[in-house]
């Protein structure tokens, strides 16, 4: 299982990410791409934080710090911070880049 802060996972690796996709299943998946130096991203974190707690029995959140996950990063060709990923039994089913709770929220709330 992955490291975590709160209930937000964070992963380290390619690997580690794709088996985690892959063995959950029915849950919605919240992907968190973001940097340590992205002040948006620092902004929107504890936010994010507090909604894993509070929906953490039917949404995953995951954080991955592109600095140090170039991999996954690179795969999903991520180009701007943050960038939030969605993803339910294996397949990715949204995306959006920004700071927004309020689009954040939508989201997970039209696929859960």
């Amino acid at each position: 299982m992955p490291e975590t802060q709160g209930k937000v996972k964070l992963v380290k690796d390619l690997n580690q990410f794709k088996k985690i996709i892959k063995s959950v299943k029915d849950v919605l998946i919240v992907v968190d791409f973001c940097a340590s130096w992205c002040v948006p991203c620092n902004t929107i974190s504890p936010q994010i934080r507090q909604l894993a707690e509070n929906m953490q029995h039917n949404v995953l959140f995951l954080e991955i710090d592109v600095e140090q996950n170039e991999e996954v990063s690179e795969k999903y060709e991520i180009r701007s911070l943050p960038t939030f990923l969605f993803f339910k039994n294996g397949v990715k089913i949204n995306q959006f880049s920004g700071a927004s709770m309020e689009k954040l929220q939508q989201l997970i709330n039209q696929h859960t």
